[in-house]
């Protein structure tokens, strides 16, 4: 038996929907109660929907518009990386919580020809093995301390394969790495 948080009445266990996020597994309203708190949710919502629908049809209906602007967007990325590196770095600031200050793209430092720390050239888009994914070559935004955010005094531009390779690891980390390598060369 379970009590319903809305009519307030002891029902059965079948008379409430699965949900796997609380800790009995159960949904907090009853399927009937439920019903009806989604059929005011959904009347109220009404224009926003339709509205919601009127811009997918618009997307639709003009779909070579967008796929014009789609391809003018990825020209001018090829023609200077930074814009989509800002707006990477940004997106991963907001979602990580941590400081932010590159007002914009132009704050970035000039993107180099090749990696200043693999000195492999830097190919901006991708390839056709890549899927539409970056590769090894292209550039990347490394924060240099990551114990900081991404602030002018803090960025650089490295290559993806550089980067992946620094990740998290701390020098340290990297010594034992090399280390390690070098001994398997002998």
């Amino acid at each position: 038996m379970k009590q319903c948080t809305i009519c307030k009445e002891e029902k059965t266990v079948d008379n409430f929907h699965k949900d796997m996020s609380r800790k009995d597994n159960l949904c907090q309203k009853c399927k009937k109660c439920k019903s009806e708190v989604d059929k005011v949710y959904s009347e109220k919502n009404k224009a926003r929907r339709k509205e919601l629908r009127n811009k997918m049809n618009y997307y639709w209906d003009n779909k070579e518009r967008f796929q014009d602007y789609n391809e003018r967007r990825r020209e001018l990325h090829r023609q200077d990386p930074r814009i989509r590196l800002r707006g990477g770095a940004r997106g991963r600031a907001i979602e990580k919580g941590i400081e932010f200050d590159l007002p914009t793209y132009k704050d970035l430092p000039e993107c180099p020809v090749e990696c200043p720390v693999l000195k492999i050239p830097l190919i901006v888009g991708s390839d056709k093995n890549s899927n539409g994914g970056g590769t090894d070559n292209s550039p990347t935004l490394d924060r240099i301390d990551n114990n900081k955010g991404y602030i002018k005094t803090n960025v650089h531009i490295i290559s993806r394969k550089a980067n992946q390779m620094k990740s998290n690891a701390n020098f340290k980390e990297i010594e034992m790495l090399y280390n390690y390598m070098k001994g398997l060369q002998k």
